[in-house]
């Protein structure tokens, strides 16, 4: 996910941070309900993002185990 830099004091309360996976020694990934997250260029490099609040790309196909469904 991808969301306007805008929002990044607004959001950054929310993310979620966890140390990195063992072999992997770059950067932390902050992630907002388990989606991996990034912050847009700024809306001078890209203009795009002066009217864009966020994009999110799907993966094809259905979830195959989705950690926030639940049955009631």
């Amino acid at each position: 996910m991808i969301i306007a830099r805008r929002y990044r004091e607004l959001v950054n309360a929310y993310l979620e941070r966890s140390p990195p996976w063992r072999g992997q020694l770059d950067t932390i990934t902050p992630r907002l309900y388990g989606l991996p997250v990034e912050f847009s260029p700024t809306p001078e490099e890209e203009p795009c993002w002066a009217v864009i609040n966020f994009d999110l790309e799907k993966e094809p196909g259905v979830p195959v185990r989705y950690p926030y469904f639940r049955l009631f």
